[in-house]
């Protein structure tokens, strides 16, 4: 039988031939390919969050069965909310996306009955309004929790997720900066259009011009009021 090529056994690292017949072969014989199986660490399952042993890398399912929840045929597979559930889960699970860093590898989680069924997540999030409105966080620290099941209950999590428009998870961003004046607290943009001021200018004096928020707001109607007396 004709070889492909020569390989590292992944346990041993003695060569061996690889032939066209198994070409994904990666250890030299089958005592090495069990030693491997037990080389994987204990991880949790992603639907059912039981912790179990991986018989090959990247397995994600502890069984058959939880495998197959990902796979009910609940004929929702092609709507906008079940790309929007596929995704949170994708960045909270699975290590290679390229959000999981800002979110699964933080520590946040999503609660067991959204994990397990996407009718479920339908179910308490509703359909999205509109086409501008995603998936937002009331709490930008907590996790993506329905308040109702059985987890949530036993970590004491409250509902947490709503139908938000790109304009309103803005505001509710973690590195949003508040301002306080005449008792009210508004982000920068919000203060910029309540005043009618343009929001570069504003944001030029405080952070180019190091002026304080009330100096910043004053020089702009105080150049108001001279145009005006002047006119």
């Amino acid at each position: 039988m004709a070889k492909v090529q020569i390989r590292d056994c992944k346990f041993c690292g003695k060569m061996f031939p690889v032939t066209r017949k198994h070409p994904n072969v990666q250890t030299c014989s089958y005592r090495c390919a069990g030693l491997v199986k037990r080389m994987f660490h204990d991880r949790p399952c992603d639907v059912c969050g039981a912790v179990f042993r991986p018989k090959r890398e990247g397995a994600r399912f502890c069984s058959r069965k939880c495998a197959g929840i990902i796979h009910v045929n609940h004929g929702l597979s092609r709507t906008r909310e079940y790309a929007i559930w596929s995704k949170m889960l994708l960045r909270c699970y699975r290590e290679n996306n390229d959000n999981y860093r800002w979110y699964g590898g933080r520590g946040t989680y999503v609660c067991r009955r959204w994990r397990e069924s996407v009718a479920a997540f339908l179910e308490d999030m509703g359909e999205a309004p509109s086409g501008r409105h995603t998936l937002d966080r009331i709490d930008t620290l907590g996790h993506y929790t329905c308040g109702h099941c059985e987890e949530c209950k036993e970590n004491q999590q409250p509902a947490n997720c709503r139908w938000a428009t790109k304009s309103q998870q803005v505001r509710n961003a973690k590195n949003n900066l508040w301002y306080t004046h005449d008792g009210k607290t508004l982000i920068l943009k919000d203060w910029a259009r309540l005043l009618g001021l343009n929001y570069h200018t504003l944001w030029m004096r405080l952070f180019f011009c190091k002026m304080t928020f009330t100096e910043a707001i004053s020089s702009t109607r105080r150049r108001r009021r001279q145009k005006q007396s002047n006119g």
